[in-house]
């Protein structure tokens, strides 16, 4: 067993099936009027890593965030496309991770936090898609973090 820590995520009521499958019931929900559930799942092992791999693999979107491990800081998480991606950082705010290369003088990083923040936002707009198309009524998704 890995290290547990809480997660939070957001995704389309009509996928709440899958998400049972994958995590149990969760210990907090909150459901808009739209369909969009926030479920928070507490006690997750390894930040619910492979777990939502298989979600995102299997075409479900969703958006959130889990906290510390004693092996991985906390993230906030995506799934979009078949694709899922993360991105370090504590609640409200992730970590822009660049490195330098003293010999080079480059700087490497910038391309993947670009990444995740298209990844970020298109999981937003896919959330909403679903829970549209689904309910047939407007639905909006909040979730971006604040920038520093």
């Amino acid at each position: 067993m890995s290290d547990r820590t809480r997660l939070t995520v957001s995704y389309a009521e009509r996928d709440r099936e899958a998400f049972e499958a994958e995590f149990g019931v969760c210990d907090e929900e909150d459901i808009s009027d739209a369909g969009v559930v926030e479920a928070t799942y507490d006690e997750v092992d390894g930040g619910g890593y492979d777990e939502l791999r298989n979600l995102a693999a299997q075409g479900i979107p969703f958006f959130g965030h889990h906290g510390d491990g004693g092996e991985y800081s906390a993230a906030y998480v995506a799934g979009y496309r078949r694709k899922y991606d993360e991105a370090v950082g504590g609640i409200g705010v992730w970590t822009l991770c660049l490195d330098f290369d003293l010999d080079t003088g480059k700087v490497s990083g910038l391309a993947d936090a670009r990444k995740f923040r298209r990844h970020w936002r298109g999981a937003i707009a896919a959330v909403t898609r679903r829970v549209e198309k689904h309910k047939g009524k407007a639905a909006t998704c909040s979730g971006m973090p604040r920038r520093n």
